[in-house]
């Protein structure tokens, strides 16, 4: 099992939260109530303009804030140091509800 690293971000993180409505709070929130951690692999996504990014490996982060909805963060992989910067997150999807559940499952 994976320990939740120490968390950092920026301005431009508490940004691209803000457009789905979370917070940087939310996110420590979620980090202190047990989440499940995932490897994101790396992948070649498109952009809106049609062009693509290669995006790094990463991890993704879900877990329930306090009133039990779950959130999913993306997280860059730590550092030397143990930490990790918050790179954007969201309400959790179906699929992310679905993973999510399996892992919990498989750990009882």
């Amino acid at each position: 099992m994976q320990r939740v690293p120490r968390l950092t971000w920026n301005k431009t993180t508490a940004e691209k939260l803000d457009v789905h409505q979370l917070s940087i709070d939310l996110a420590l929130e979620v980090a202190r109530n047990r989440p499940e951690l995932f490897d994101q692999p790396r992948a070649t996504v498109p952009r809106p303009d049609g062009s693509l990014y290669d995006q790094p490996e990463r991890l993704r982060m879900i877990g329930p804030d306090r009133s039990g909805r779950l959130i999913t963060f993306i997280l860059e992989r730590p550092n030397q140091a143990g930490r990790s910067h918050i790179v954007t997150g969201w309400y959790a999807s179906d699929r992310d509800e679905r993973i999510y559940r399996r892992r919990r499952r498989i750990r009882k």
